[in-house]
């Protein structure tokens, strides 16, 4: 008894920590809210137009699939979190809010690592940005709100932290700092989300029913559970997770405390008429509206359900998607943090799984006093709301961590308990350190990933000097060049690209670039190139455009461009670049300087390597041409034809150094009796042009295939085949060191070819 009238002692003075941790979670909240632009936080595009309804109208929507309002698929939600936010934006002006919610066509949702168009939405820079107005203002008050709510969620993780584990004030304290300062939780506490309100709500009532478990029943307690009950069930439907958990924890206490029937019974009542008063007309509007008393039928309808269940096996295959938006994925979930925080993560939780089962050891040997029930009580609760996300997610896809955020108090405690229990009880206040990575990374990440990810692209006076000048105009929008990054990369990576645009009239409506990366041909003699990489969007990766974008600036405007993993290599890569109307397909005509139509924008840079190839067969050669290109190999089917036929010429190269010309591959089938005039030749640029000499990486090994015809009157006997380099603009042939025969600028293989007679 002196220990819990200890514990209502304490529960009335927050400890001085609590408050520093308290101030510097809202704090730190306030900045991701800053640094977030409006209706980037996953769904708060939805979310605010169902607050603004509710402000303009006073009333919910009725949800219909055919017409689906800008709060989509939000509005079949428990209304508990925009009832109470509406009178928070009544006052402002939100005219603005339908220019503010037009979508980004080229937006990457759900891509984690995306490197461009993180928008949803077209942003206007000047009307959201501070001293905010609008709509804006009208976001970032709401987003208040949601702080304050996940401030009052922090300090009941704190409460149940200290009910669940009486006497360990720095395990209460791993627990508030695990949950205060997870970086996908500070993310969406400082959004608007309905989250916020059932995270609150959840940790609050969990709070409660483990002091119920220690202190007993009373009228007033049983009151405020019921109506936490009921609240919780219509801020979200996670929050009815709450219900099987309250009453094995009421009926439990019934069972100690030897409580009769008829209390039982007027318990029993007091539930049901709190959720009747507070909850059940909603559920009863939606079994009137669509049938049914959750509206989750009307809201898969609206989202759109998965095409077919999917199995056991394919759930555990989106497990990544859950981790990684428990810890740190930002944005519409296509922003993610580095791997190292994902990696901590894993290290935390497998630490605190083995912690805890230390802990239960160590507590039956040395008999703690650990209250086990209290902890099954949060363990079911956790599990209740994780099953209840895996059957969602069975019917549309919604693998995301932070929808388990409602047992974010149990897990905490948990995450506390198992940290520590590596360590002598007497020693458990150093488990506090595990805490500071994750500390450092909810400081660093708003600066470090979601801030640079919204900055539109920098202006630059004049085009640098290693980008390639195009000078060319499509409309008002001048291409003034291109800069592609000369480190050679291989299939599945991304081509660094940069193009230079200098805007001189707005155009009417906003106009979409594009980008296609061709490689090689598709097969051998095809004219059609293989598409290795694309880009669609609007300028500045989404975060310009071209009805308001500031004129008469050079934009350096890049790209990372993922290479097909199919690519066929080595090759330097064709960019055709251009603009189009996004919705009709309509290009734009590039133009010279002087108006003159050009048929497209094509420009030749960058190097897509690869692993490297050599010849299975063929002959060695090893002639080394002005000590910079080595012909390794050469391979020549077949060795005996006729006139009129063709000879299929292999050559394997290798870049010993950096090359900085282009360069011709000479073949040249030749009489050795008479060299001076050949008989046939195979000249062409390395890999038909598609591989410069200046492209070329050193030591990097490819095969160059050439085509030799032979003249159908060619006269039967031997001939040799001569293979050098020369300069396309003056046919100037470069010297050759070899031990094999040559002839001037040019070596002899090895292979004789044999022509027969017809």
């Amino acid at each position: 008894m002196a220990e819990l009238d200890a514990g209502r002692v304490s529960a009335r003075r927050a400890p001085r920590w609590l408050i520093a941790v308290l101030a510097a979670y809202i704090g730190l909240a306030v900045v991701y809210s800053a640094v977030t632009p409006i209706f980037e936080p996953p769904d708060e595009v939805y979310h605010f137009p169902l607050i603004d309804h509710i402000a303009r109208t006073g009333r919910l929507p009725v949800q219909d699939p055919d017409t689906i309002g800008p709060w989509e698929q939000e509005g079949s939600q428990p209304p508990l979190y925009y009832l109470l936010s509406a009178p928070l934006v009544l006052p402002l002006d939100r005219s603005d809010l339908s220019a503010r919610l037009e979508r980004n066509p080229h937006a990457r949702i759900g891509i984690g690592a995306a490197t461009d168009n993180h928008v949803s939405v077209l942003h206007d820079w000047h009307a959201e940005a501070f001293p905010w107005r609008g709509t804006a203002l009208a976001v970032h008050v709401v987003r208040l709100f949601s702080i304050a709510l996940g401030a009052g969620t922090v300090a009941a993780i704190y409460a149940v932290a200290r009910l669940a584990l009486p006497g360990r004030p720095a395990l209460h304290a791993l627990a508030v700092l695990l949950a205060a300062f997870n970086p996908m939780f500070l993310f969406i506490t400082a959004s608007v989300n309905n989250d916020n309100l059932v995270n609150l709500l959840s940790a609050v009532t969990l709070a409660l029913l483990l002091y119920i478990w220690r202190a007993g029943l009373t009228t007033r307690r049983v009151a405020a559970l019921a109506v936490l009950l009921a609240l919780a069930s219509l801020a979200k439907l996670s929050g009815l997770a709450l219900y099987p958990i309250a009453a094995l924890g009421v009926l439990g206490v019934l069972v100690r405390e030897r409580h009769p029937w008829q209390a039982w019974a007027r318990i029993l009542l007091v539930v049901i008429a709190a959720w009747a008063l507070i909850a059940g007309w909603w559920y009863a509007r939606n079994l009137h509206l669509y049938g049914e008393p959750f509206g989750l039928d009307r809201m898969v309808e609206i989202i759109g359900p998965r095409e077919q269940t999917p199995t056991w096996a394919e759930l555990v295959g989106e497990f990544e998607g859950l981790r990684r938006s428990s810890w740190g994925v930002f944005g519409t979930l296509n922003l993610s943090a580095p791997d190292a925080l994902f990696w901590y993560g894993d290290l935390l939780s497998l630490l605190a799984l083995g912690g805890l089962f230390i802990a239960a050891v160590r507590a039956r040997a040395q008999s703690e006093q650990i209250d086990w029930r209290m902890l099954g009580l949060l363990a079911l609760h956790a599990l209740i709301v994780f099953v209840a996300l895996v059957s969602w997610t069975r019917r549309t896809p919604a693998t995301q961590g932070r929808l388990l955020f409602p047992a974010l108090g149990g897990l905490a405690t948990f995450f506390a308990l198992g940290l520590a229990g590596w360590l002598p009880r007497r020693r458990e206040h150093f488990a506090l350190l595990a805490a500071a990575p994750l500390v450092a990374a909810a400081i660093a990440l708003p600066f470090a990933v979601i801030r640079p990810a919204y900055i539109p692209p920098p202006t630059v006076a004049e085009l640098p000097a290693d980008a390639v000048p195009v000078d060319t105009r499509f409309g008002p929008i001048e291409l003034l060049g291109v800069r592609v990054a000369n480190e050679p990369v291989a299939p599945g990576d991304s081509l660094d690209v940069t193009l230079y645009w200098r805007p001189t009239a707005h155009t009417a409506e906003d106009m979409s670039l594009y980008v296609q990366v061709f490689g090689r041909a598709l097969h051998p003699n095809a004219g059609t190139l293989q598409e290795i990489g694309k880009v669609d969007s609007y300028p500045g990766g989404g975060l310009l455009r071209t009805t308001t974008w500031p004129l008469n600036h050079i934009y350096a405007d890049h790209y990372r461009i993922a290479i097909a993993g199919d690519a066929e290599t080595p090759v330097q890569p064709a960019l055709k670049i251009g603009w189009r109307r996004f919705g009709s397909g309509e290009e734009l005509v590039p133009e010279t300087p002087s108006g003159e139509p050009l048929d497209a924008v094509i420009v030749h840079a960058g190097r897509v390597a690869g692993a490297g190839a050599r010849l299975s067969s063929g002959e060695p050669v090893g002639a080394v041409f002005t000590g910079l290109m080595r012909l390794n190999a050469a391979r020549v089917e077949p060795v005996t034809a006729q006139p009129g036929e063709t000879l299929a010429v292999d050559l394997e190269w290798e870049a010993l150094a950096p090359v900085v010309e282009d360069f011709a591959v000479l073949v040249h089938l030749v009489d050795l009796a008479a060299p001076e005039q050949p008989l046939a030749q195979g000249d062409d640029e390395p890999l038909g042009g598609r591989w410069p000499t200046s492209a070329w990486v050193a030591g990097h090994t490819f095969v160059d295939p050439h085509i030799v015809a032979l003249p159908a009157g060619l006269p039967p006997g031997e001939y040799a085949l001569a293979v050098g380099l020369y300069r396309p603009a003056d046919f100037t042939r470069l010297p050759v060191d070899t031990e094999r025969a040559t002839l001037p600028g040019a070596v002899i293989l090895p292979q004789t070819v044999i022509v027969e007679g017809s």
